[in-house]
């Protein structure tokens, strides 16, 4: 059959048992074994009958129906579920263990934390990246904020109270302790908006003794003088992103932002990632979604690390690592060097990196993340 995958592609694999005869007619079969996959970026996919479900027959078939530079990603090792904050709100997250195993109290559990406009799926790459290259156990929780993405409502309650980055840290907390329960020490990644997050996760973590690194991508502290947090929310959902954000269609508004987020894309990888968003664009982004992102811009304009927040996480004593991206024209490049001298943290600069990364920044940026963990656990 043909292979299916290729750089940059995810394929879902998994298997399950035939047992019964269709419409309780014809054939029985005798609990017969169908392993399967299906690229989540073109749907195509492969079927095969297997008689086993061990490695030694599954992964050859693996190797002989993806290209190489496929990442597989196996159902059996992630964990999709809601976790309730509330009556009226539920987050949406996914777990991933480094193995088939379920949750154990030696893995090493990773939270990441989306950015704005964002979801989970983002971190796809990130997550098999650090699945297949982490030497020992692991588990990496990701998750949509809420009232976006999978964790989006109709309830009107999730919006009526103005976000900020203190009240999400607090979600990531909640969400935590359900997942790993209120003792497990964890590892906190953020980027971009999810960076802000991370940092007041941070100082709660801290505060109970477990936060054991910290990692923070293209992000800031925020700024003492903040004007626009003064403005209501109706200014953003009314004014500013319908009349000045907001485009047509799905492929005027990602081709709007690419010369904003990203710098150094050759043409033709440009051309792929924006065909692959296109496919199923709202899996990506939630751009129209006003409600959604109005509440997140409130967040980007209000949020500022204090001194005292950054004197509690220093004193955690736990690794931080900045990432900067240096060509970055949303969240200046001075200002995420001013947060990582704030925190005393190594950095990690990308001098031709804009706020989203080409492939090569990409693997720079997985290399980094997993050198961070693995010197935090040594």
């Amino acid at each position: 059959w043909q292979l299916i995958g290729g750089v940059g592609h995810i394929v879902e694999i998994d298997e399950s048992s035939w047992t019964k005869r269709k419409y309780n007619r014809g054939r029985a079969i005798g609990n017969q074994w169908v392993f399967g996959g299906t690229d989540r970026d073109t749907g195509e996919c492969f079927a095969v009958t297997v008689d086993r479900r061990d490695a030694a027959t599954l992964l050859p078939i693996i190797k002989y129906s993806s290209f190489s530079e496929t990442q597989n990603m196996s159902d059996l090792s992630i964990k999709k579920d809601y976790f309730s904050l509330t009556s009226d709100i539920k987050i949406y997250y996914e777990l991933r263990c480094s193995s088939s195993s379920s949750s154990t109290t030696s893995s090493t559990k990773l939270v990441m934390i989306m950015g704005a406009h964002s979801t989970l799926r983002l971190f796809d790459e990130q997550v098999e990246y650090l699945s297949e290259h982490y030497p020992s156990s692991i588990e990496i929780l990701t998750f949509d904020h809420r009232g976006v993405g999978n964790s989006k409502s109709g309830i009107t309650a999730i919006t009526i109270v103005r976000q900020t980055s203190t009240l999400l840290a607090h979600d990531v907390r909640q969400l935590i302790n359900y997942v790993w329960g209120d003792q497990a020490a964890v590892h906190v990644l953020g980027v971009s908006l999810g960076g802000m997050i991370a940092q007041e996760l941070a100082v709660l973590l801290a505060s109970e003794q477990r936060l054991l690194s910290l990692y923070l991508g293209i992000t800031i502290r925020g700024s003492y003088m903040r004007p626009m947090a003064l403005l209501p929310k109706w200014v953003f959902s009314r004014i500013i992103l319908p009349y000045f954000a907001m485009k047509p269609d799905d492929e005027q508004m990602i081709r709007s932002l690419v010369p904003i987020v990203f710098n150094g894309v050759e043409e033709q990888e440009m051309e792929e990632l924006i065909q692959k968003w296109l496919i199923d664009f709202n899996k990506w982004f939630f751009f129209r979604d006003i409600e959604g992102c109005s509440q997140q811009h409130l967040i980007l304009h209000s949020h500022y690390l204090t001194d005292e927040h950054a004197q509690q996480i220093r004193d955690s004593q736990a690794p931080i690592t900045v990432q900067i991206s240096m060509q970055d024209k949303v969240l200046p490049p001075k200002k995420q060097q001013e947060l990582a001298d704030l925190l005393h943290a190594k950095t990690v600069i990308l001098e031709s990196a804009g706020h989203m990364f080409n492939k090569q920044n990409q693997l720079i940026f997985n290399q980094s993340i997993l050198q961070h963990i693995q010197n935090a656990t040594s």
